[in-house]
């Protein structure tokens, strides 16, 4: 037997130094893997999660719709949503519900309120009485269908001076969040303004009887304010503490209603979902129309609270 063909020892201990090698490679692919199956479990989990957020916010608005139906209808239901926005808590199978129901009627139309309930709306919630008259002036033009520019107002020769080349809609707003395309409406200004009003109503006023406590607050300290900068005040009435402008206060059939559901799952995930809908007859009886169909933002700051401090019953 030739000796030179025995391994030296140097060779020995290269060999030994690639297995080592190659084990410590394998195993790095063995770790990088199970992270990576350990990582896309997670994300499965919290996806599968938000999809019950979502789904339980979604059953959430079609039992305020049910309510609605049967306050319409006058069955007794053993469960029911205020219409007035105060919320309801309940629990149902996989998580927690809060829904808020809220009149349409009890807000300020964008397409169909006058010059003076806009700027008693926009003085009321804290613009100057010049920046008031501008902004209801400019709300005006964005939606009437000429270029005839108000006294305050912005017509397409102003929107492109101020860098606004596609100029006024001249069509009604679709929705609200379409202020910002009006001059003098940043988004804050929208933020502040849109618990309190609506592209849905289609009336030139609103109904005092289901309007927000926090809107007449505005209503009537911006009427005091429109009279006080040389408009004329017309007769008041007594509503909840306020003297409310009777010129404003209409009734309505009350069909339009903007729906809040906020849903957390048993396992954390939070979902919020907003729709407004019209109650319609038909002649099955009544049903509806979804008129707006969108994700929510925020979470209300009772809901925030943990489950057992709210201590809701069963939807």
């Amino acid at each position: 037997m030739d000796r030179q063909d025995d391994p030296q020892p140097g060779d020995r201990g290269f060999a030994l130094l690639v297995v080592i090698l190659a084990a410590g490679v394998l195993a790095l692919i063995v770790a990088g893997f199970s992270l990576s199956v350990r990582t896309e479990m997670r994300a499965a989990s919290v996806a599968v999660e938000n999809a019950k957020a979502e789904a339980l916010a979604d059953a959430g608005v079609q039992l305020a719709i049910l309510s609605l139906i049967a306050a319409r209808t006058q069955r007794s239901a053993a469960w029911q949503v205020p219409g007035d926005g105060r919320p309801t808590f309940c629990t149902i199978r996989g998580g927690l519900l809060r829904i808020s129901i809220e009149d349409e009627a009890g807000k300020i139309d964008l397409n169909a309120a006058g010059e003076r309930l806009l700027r008693s709306v926009l003085m009321g919630a804290g613009f100057g009485d010049s920046d008031a008259a501008a902004r209801a002036d400019a709300i005006i033009d964005y939606r009437d269908p000429d270029d005839q520019r108000r006294t305050h107002g912005a017509e397409s020769a102003d929107y492109r001076d101020g860098g606004r080349p596609a100029g006024p809609k001249n069509a009604p707003f679709a929705r609200v969040e379409e202020l910002v395309q009006v001059p003098g409406f940043e988004a804050a200004a929208v933020i502040r303004l849109r618990p309190f009003v609506s592209v849905h109503s289609g009336r030139p006023g609103l109904d005092y009887s289901v309007a927000s406590r926090a809107l007449t607050a505005i209503l009537t300290e911006g009427y005091a304010r429109l009279a006080a900068s040389g408009g004329t005040a017309q007769q008041q009435l007594g509503q909840g503490g306020n003297r409310l402008p009777v010129e404003f206060s209409i009734s309505t059939p009350r069909r339009v209603y903007a729906i809040r559901a906020e849903a957390r799952t048993t396992g954390g995930s939070v979902f919020v979902r907003e729709a407004v809908i019209e109650l319609s007859r038909t002649r099955a009886g009544i049903g509806h129309v979804v008129r707006e169909w969108r994700r929510g933002t925020g979470i209300s700051a009772d809901f925030s609270a943990p489950a057992a401090a709210i201590a809701p019953a069963p939807c």
